[in-house]
Protein backbone atom coordinates (compact mmCIF):
# COMPACT_ATOMS: atom_id res chain seq x y z
CA UNK A 1 0.00 0.00 0.00
CA UNK A 2 1.38 2.94 -1.05
CA UNK A 3 -0.06 6.45 0.94
CA UNK A 4 -2.67 4.48 2.94
CA UNK A 5 -5.53 4.05 -0.29
CA UNK A 6 -5.27 -0.03 -1.38
CA UNK A 7 -5.48 -0.70 -5.06
CA UNK A 8 -8.47 -2.50 -5.86
CA UNK A 9 -9.01 -6.37 -6.22
CA UNK A 10 -9.39 -7.28 -10.09
CA UNK A 11 -12.74 -8.73 -9.07
CA UNK A 12 -13.67 -5.56 -7.94
CA UNK A 13 -12.83 -4.41 -11.85
CA UNK A 14 -16.02 -6.11 -12.96
CA UNK A 15 -17.99 -3.72 -10.10
CA UNK A 16 -16.35 -0.33 -10.91
CA UNK A 17 -17.68 -1.23 -14.48
CA UNK A 18 -20.93 -1.64 -13.83
CA UNK A 19 -21.19 1.22 -11.53
CA UNK A 20 -20.24 3.66 -14.48
CA UNK A 21 -23.44 3.15 -15.88
CA UNK A 22 -26.26 3.02 -13.72
CA UNK A 23 -29.34 3.52 -16.03
CA UNK A 24 -29.81 4.97 -19.42
CA UNK A 25 -28.63 4.04 -22.80
CA UNK A 26 -25.19 2.26 -22.92
CA UNK A 27 -23.08 2.72 -25.38
CA UNK A 28 -22.31 -0.57 -27.91
CA UNK A 29 -19.02 -1.09 -26.56
CA UNK A 30 -19.96 -1.23 -23.03
CA UNK A 31 -23.17 -3.79 -23.87
CA UNK A 32 -20.23 -6.58 -24.19
CA UNK A 33 -19.94 -5.84 -20.38
CA UNK A 34 -22.84 -6.36 -18.75
CA UNK A 35 -22.25 -9.28 -16.80
CA UNK A 36 -23.15 -12.99 -16.87
CA UNK A 37 -24.68 -15.33 -14.37
CA UNK A 38 -20.81 -16.15 -13.26
CA UNK A 39 -19.67 -12.89 -12.68
CA UNK A 40 -22.45 -11.97 -10.30
CA UNK A 41 -22.07 -15.79 -8.71
CA UNK A 42 -18.42 -14.78 -8.71
CA UNK A 43 -19.39 -10.72 -7.07
CA UNK A 44 -21.50 -13.00 -4.43
CA UNK A 45 -18.85 -15.55 -3.27
CA UNK A 46 -16.41 -12.46 -3.29
CA UNK A 47 -19.05 -10.44 -0.73
CA UNK A 48 -19.56 -13.08 1.48
CA UNK A 49 -15.86 -13.69 1.86
CA UNK A 50 -15.48 -10.01 2.87
CA UNK A 51 -18.29 -10.10 5.15
CA UNK A 52 -16.97 -13.21 7.01
CA UNK A 53 -13.12 -11.02 7.71
CA UNK A 54 -15.16 -7.86 8.02
CA UNK A 55 -17.02 -10.05 11.03
CA UNK A 56 -13.90 -11.74 12.18
CA UNK A 57 -12.19 -7.84 12.87
CA UNK A 58 -15.25 -6.33 14.03
CA UNK A 59 -15.27 -9.07 16.99
CA UNK A 60 -12.16 -8.38 18.32
CA UNK A 61 -11.59 -5.97 21.36
CA UNK A 62 -8.67 -3.86 19.79
CA UNK A 63 -7.27 -3.78 16.48
CA UNK A 64 -3.90 -2.88 15.37
CA UNK A 65 -3.20 0.43 12.96
CA UNK A 66 -2.76 -2.09 10.47
CA UNK A 67 -5.78 -3.83 11.05
CA UNK A 68 -8.19 -0.72 11.33
CA UNK A 69 -6.61 0.16 7.89
CA UNK A 70 -7.96 -3.39 6.27
CA UNK A 71 -11.48 -3.26 8.33
CA UNK A 72 -11.86 -0.22 6.63
CA UNK A 73 -10.73 -0.56 2.81
CA UNK A 74 -12.80 -4.45 3.60
CA UNK A 75 -15.73 -2.81 4.20
CA UNK A 76 -15.38 -0.28 1.11
CA UNK A 77 -14.76 -3.20 -0.98
CA UNK A 78 -17.46 -5.15 0.57
CA UNK A 79 -19.83 -2.18 -0.62
CA UNK A 80 -18.56 -1.59 -3.64
CA UNK A 81 -19.43 -5.69 -4.64
CA UNK A 82 -22.77 -4.82 -3.07
CA UNK A 83 -23.69 -2.14 -5.48
CA UNK A 84 -22.65 -4.12 -8.55
CA UNK A 85 -24.39 -7.32 -7.35
CA UNK A 86 -27.42 -4.69 -7.59
CA UNK A 87 -26.76 -3.04 -10.24
CA UNK A 88 -26.23 -6.50 -12.25
CA UNK A 89 -29.38 -8.07 -11.12
CA UNK A 90 -31.60 -4.79 -12.26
Amino acid sequence: MHGGVAPRPAELGLACELLQHPGGDMPKHQAQNIPSERDVTRLQEKHAELAARVDELDSRLSLTPGEAMELQRLKKEKLWTKDAIQHANN
